[in-house]
């Protein structure tokens, strides 16, 4: 880490390192990123149809192989989530680009209707359990450009042997939750 950031942070009260400023240079970018309060910005809202229709060429390009089966049916429910969503959020994106301005930080957003943001999933727990940056981020940008009196939804694909269990971490996560079969 930059030895001058170091010595300019340790000058600081803990509140003004956590909402002051966020360094954005990369050699500062994790620390920026975890202490940020950050300040999103749409930087891509592709439209729902071209979202769906890349999910199908991807889908496409990974053909039959056995070893993309689980990314097949990632894309494939990401779809289907998003028809769904269509008429419960009013959809107007889907695959959404978010960064932070001041510390750099992405987010992508797989559906964003008018007033709520949703995140589409079939994945094991395993995974999930890695993915606890990523929804604190959805939480923020929901609270901060969308409708804060609403949660995030999350739909978790009710294939998927875990999903029970996912269902309980996202609830316990403050995402409002549906399990699609």
């Amino acid at each position: 880490m930059d030895e001058e950031f170091k010595k300019e942070m340790g000058n600081k009260s803990s509140l003004e390192k956590i909402h002051g400023a966020c360094p954005s240079s990369e050699d500062n970018a994790d620390l920026a990123q975890k202490d940020c309060d950050h300040d999103w910005e749409a930087i891509s809202q592709p439209p729902v149809a071209e979202a769906t229709e890349a999910n199908k060429e991807l889908i496409d390009k990974l053909g039959n192989k056995a070893s993309r089966s689980g990314q097949k049916r990632g894309y494939a429910f990401e779809n289907r989530a998003i028809e769904d969503n269509l008429p419960k959020m009013n959809l107007v994106s889907a695959g959404a680009e978010y960064k932070c301005k001041k510390c750099g930080q992405d987010q992508e957003v797989d559906v964003v209707g008018d007033r709520q943001i949703g995140e589409a999933k079939s994945t094991n727990a395993k995974q999930y359990r890695k993915k606890g940056k990523q929804r604190k981020r959805l939480r923020d940008i929901q609270s901060k450009l969308f409708d804060p009196s609403l949660p995030p939804r999350a739909k978790i694909d009710g294939q998927n042997e875990d999903h029970q269990k996912l269902k309980e971490m996202y609830e316990k996560s403050g995402f409002e939750v549906e399990v699609v079969n």
